[in-house]
């Protein structure tokens, strides 16, 4: 049988952190012992879902982290230079699947082309299609006997031209 210490509590109990905060500054963070540069370049290598899944397992991932990259520059806010750093895990992700799918499916669009339609006001153009689910999925479609991505871009009239270059 256990003995009770003064505080009612059981001997073996005080083994335990009270707290999440206690437990979490009572073992170091395996996350944090990585760079965000080197969790980015990871990110890069990596599908979109594993890296939802990924920044889901740790608080870590949840912080505001410097952006570095100029497309990310352009993404965050002009007064501040700070993300949180599962969001530019995520957009690393999701970047280098849909240049890996866009370069597979002999659509002959490039990834620096959707980018460019990025810069256009917002809601004048719009991409869909097979391609991006595939990208988002971290999938590649194009080896087998049908080439199965496809590419569909929507655009206003007035983003027309712009598109068209």
């Amino acid at each position: 049988m256990d003995s009770t210490v003064a505080t009612g509590k059981r001997e073996r109990d005080d083994a335990f952190p009270p707290t999440a905060a206690a437990a979490a500054d009572s073992h170091p963070n395996l996350f944090a012992s990585l760079s965000d540069e080197n969790w980015k370049i990871i990110s890069s290598f990596a599908a979109p879902p594993d890296i939802y899944n990924l920044s889901l397992s740790s608080v870590h991932f949840f912080r505001e982290a410097t952006v570095t990259t100029a497309s990310e520059k352009n993404a965050a806010s002009s007064s501040n230079d700070k993300k949180v750093l599962a969001t530019q895990l995520l957009r690393s992700s999701l970047l280098s699947s849909l240049g890996r799918v866009l370069e597979n499916s002999g659509s002959g669009i490039t990834l620096e082309a959707v980018l460019k339609m990025g810069e256009l006001p917002e809601g004048s153009a719009l991409i869909a299609g097979s391609t991006i689910v595939a990208a988002c999925l971290g999938k590649d479609w194009s080896g087998g006997p049908y080439n199965a991505s496809d590419v569909d871009v929507y655009c206003s009239a007035r983003a027309a031209p712009q598109i068209r270059s």
